[in-house]
Order: C-alpha cells, then sequence, then structure tokens
C-alpha cells in the first residue's frame, strides 16, 4: 500500500505560479506515478469495490444516459467494475479513442473492438459517435481521469491536455454533464499546480468518500 503524499500548508498552497505550474505539475506526477507502480493487483482489487460504489453513490439521481468513463490503466483506480454497473443501471459508458490531439468516443458494447493505443491504454476501435464536445455534451456525467484533485477541484492529468481540451466547452454549456474525478485517497491533496485553461471538476470519488466542489444546475 503507497503511503500518502504530504500535503501543502495553505502557505505552500498560494506559493504556486503559472510560471512555475509546468514544473511543479511534472514533479509531482512523477511522484504519483511512483506510487502508483508499487500499488499490486490485488490491492487495487481490494479498493475497486469501494471506489465503483461510492461514484455510483454519485450519480444515483442522474437520468440514464451517455456517462464517459475510461479505461484504466495498470496502477489507476480500476473502472472494469465501473463500466459493467453502469451498463446494469441502464447507461451507456462512452470510451475514448486519442486522435491526434483530441479524443473521440465509442459506446462500451459487446461488439467493441480493442485496441492498445501508443500510451498503453486498451482504446475501441469501431462505433465511433462523435467527437469532443459532441459526443459529451450529450453525457449526464464524465469520469475524468486525474494523479491527484484538491478542494477547489483542480485535478493533475496525464499532462497531455486531451481532457481539458474535450472538456473546455464546460465552461459555458448549460446544462452541462457532471464531472467527476477517480482517484485513490492519498491522492487528495491541499493543493494542485494548475494553470488557466486546466478544468475543475465537480466531485471527487476515492475509495473513502466522495467530496462534493460544485453541483451543475
Amino acid at each position: 500500500m503507497s503511503t500518502p503524499l504530504e500535503r501543502d500548508s495553505p502557505l505552500e498552497r498560494d506559493s504556486h505560479s503559472v510560471a512555475d505550474s509546468s514544473a511543479a505539475k511534472k514533479e509531482l506526477r512523477s511522484r504519483l506515478r511512483q506510487q502508483r507502480r508499487a500499488r499490486t493487483p490485488e490491492s487495487l482489487r481490494e479498493l475497486e469495490s469501494q471506489l465503483t460504489a461510492h461514484l455510483l453513490d454519485v450519480i444515483g439521481d442522474l437520468p440514464p444516459g451517455d456517462i464517459a468513463v475510461y479505461i484504466s490503466m495498470p496502477g489507476e483506480p480500476p473502472t472494469g467494475e465501473l463500466r459493467a454497473q453502469l451498463k446494469k443501471r441502464g447507461f451507456r459508458p462512452l470510451i475514448p479513442r486519442v486522435h491526434g490531439a483530441n479524443l473521440q468516443w465509442a459506446a462500451d458494447t459487446p461488439a467493441t473492438e480493442w485496441d492498445t493505443n501508443a500510451f498503453g491504454t486498451q482504446e475501441p476501435t469501431n462505433e465511433f459517435v462523435e467527437d469532443q464536445e459532441g459526443a459529451l455534451a450529450n453525457c449526464v456525467a464524465v469520469v475524468v481521469p486525474a494523479h491527484a484533485v484538491d478542494p477547489h477541484g483542480m485535478r493533475l492529468g496525464q499532462g497531455m491536455g486531451l481532457y481539458d481540451r474535450a472538456l473546455e466547452f464546460t465552461r459555458t454549456a448549460d446544462p452541462r454533464p457532471l464531472l467527476i474525478s477517480l482517484t485513490f485517497e492519498s491522492e487528495y491533496l491541499n493543493n494542485v499546480p494548475h494553470d488557466l485553461h486546466d478544468i475543475p471538476v465537480d466531485v471527487s470519488v476515492t475509495e473513502s468518500t466522495v467530496r462534493w466542489f460544485n453541483t451543475p444546475d
């Protein structure tokens, strides 16, 4: 089991600037990836049901519809059980596929074909729905991958900006999907370095609890 990262003090929380955020993100991302690599498949399986149960509680009042989720990478909070449970509850999971600098989306069905991309992640190869905003605007929720999240809903992603570009429309959309981050409890930090283009999430889900930052209309 990994050890929680040291949390920043309030003064340290305000010390990050746009100028140094890139270096701070890189350093934090490296530490978090190291911790995730130390997790065993057995420990991840033990946490999966707790993560899934908390996330299902979050979406319990949402109407059936599309929910964007993703295929978890090794060491990430597992999403296999979550995808299965979403289908049982009448939701249609949409899975991303990297397409250049953007994402495409495909429904997760028994007929979906899969491949491994250059980042080592499984992605669908057929049944594409609309790109970017077209698919996500019709979702009732988007489960966003993250290495960490803070009390302002700021998340640390993989560093490629794929989800920030995909979710840019949520700044002005009305209504908009509920944005949910999925991390381990040790990755809930007092501060996550961020830039102006970073999109905050509405709610954080870990194996221990659910934290709401914003409730979209």
